[in-house]
């Protein structure tokens, strides 16, 4: 038989949210702050875009109807923080959804990219500056500590909440898929990379929508640039780098490793 001790019972009464209202069966979210995770920094200074149909609310991220277990009625910015109403009523999984939420779970975001690949934020992270909500989850372990059903309320700053800032709200393509921050940060690294080897943007939008891993896909990038350059006709810029031209590390380790010559570091480092 277990025992539970006081010490266990006040830190799990600690966690269960004193915003979840029984009667409307809502309960305060913190969907997202400005910690960095898998190296991406969701910016939370104003609401991000969403919409136009209403955020769902969803059970380990799994997007079916099944699992769907309510809805976000509103949404504001908050400390850095981006704070959601959510209800659990009618959909599918809303019972299991509302279990979950009143007793106390974490919190997880799906977004994605809105307008743009993300900028340099810090050594170790990119920031998201334009992002779309595509939904919020209720996780057993959350990837951002903070991101939990909440316990304390306050009144939405102005111009700042769903129903005060409605420019936030733009149409998107239904073939639009969720991107979780791991995702944003391989799109990231694909982006950059095709950049830096000279592809064409269609080709770059051809490898993100590959699904491929981030690794794999610039093993694709480097070897469709060597291709190009070992194509190249003699004197041609891209076969080569000149005295005079500024020297193009990339190029230099590709025509090196082209002539057998050995590398200080893989080619995959170089982009």
């Amino acid at each position: 038989m277990a025992v539970t001790t006081q010490k266990e019972v006040r830190r799990a009464s600690a966690f269960k949210p004193t915003t979840a209202n029984e009667s409307s069966r809502t309960v305060s979210l913190v969907i997202a702050t400005e910690a960095p995770i898998d190296g991406v920094v969701l910016s939370c200074r104003q609401l991000p875009n969403y919409g136009p149909h209403p955020i769902p609310v969803l059970l380990s991220h799994e997007n079916n109807a099944a699992r769907m277990a309510g809805r976000l009625i509103d949404l504001k910015v908050e400390n850095r923080q981006l704070i959601g109403l959510a209800q659990f009523t009618d959909a599918p999984a809303a019972d299991e959804g509302w279990a979950l939420a009143r007793s106390g779970c974490a919190v997880s975001v799906g977004a994605s990219l809105d307008g743009g690949s993300l900028e340099p934020h810090s050594k170790t992270a990119d920031l998201a500056r334009n992002w779309r909500l595509r939904e919020a989850s209720l996780v057993p372990v959350p990837a951002d500590p903070a991101c939990l059903t909440r316990s304390q309320t306050t009144e939405p700053q102005e111009g700042n909440s769903m129903t005060t800032q409605t420019t936030a709200t733009q149409t998107t393509d239904d073939d639009e898929t969720t991107l979780t921050r791991s995702q944003l940060l391989r799109q990231n690294r694909i982006l950059r990379s095709a950049a830096a080897a000279g592809l064409p943007a269609e080709e770059a939008d051809e490898l993100v929508r590959s699904g491929k891993p981030a690794d794999e896909v610039i093993i694709t990038i480097v070897e469709r640039m060597a291709g190009r350059l070992s194509s190249a006709p003699a004197g041609h810029p891209a076969h080569g780098v000149t005295a005079t031209q500024p020297a193009d590390p990339l190029a230099e380790a590709i025509n090196r490793a082209w002539d057998g010559k050995p590398l200080e570091k893989p080619l995959t480092e170089y982009l």
